[in-house]
């Protein structure tokens, strides 16, 4: 009887692990940004590296999730490149992502802004 006890608890204790060690993962993919509810992917990179830095595109997967969300993850991605690059926010767009007005520049699903560093 003791030793049923004994393999219960343990089993309970072995099972509490487990959920405690897939909750850390799904914490985990929880902590990304997230814009309009979506955790949109984006990256950034510079046009010409030879040429200036200043001239960048921004990329994010997926936008049709979200258009008003896509819009403020093109906003974000591209306020952290300048700001990493130049150290200021200032931001010229051809055409404004915010602008609700504008259609969402679509390549795809993906939604893509140029713009350039404002120094």
């Amino acid at each position: 009887m003791a030793r049923q006890q004994a393999y219960r608890i343990a089993t309970a204790m072995l099972c509490a692990g487990f959920g405690l060690a897939s909750c850390g993962s799904v914490t985990a993919r929880d902590k990304r940004l997230r814009f309009d509810g979506v955790p949109f992917r984006t990256s950034s990179k510079a046009i010409d590296k030879k040429d200036s830095l200043a001239r960048f595109e921004v990329v994010v997967k997926n936008a049709l999730q979200s258009t008003e969300g896509a819009r403020q993850a093109v906003l974000h991605e591209a306020t952290t490149y300048c700001i990493e690059n130049y150290g200021l926010s200032d931001i010229a767009w051809p055409v404004d992502p915010m602008d609700p007005e504008q259609a969402l520049l679509l390549e795809g699903d993906d939604a893509v802004y140029t713009g350039t560093c404002d120094a």
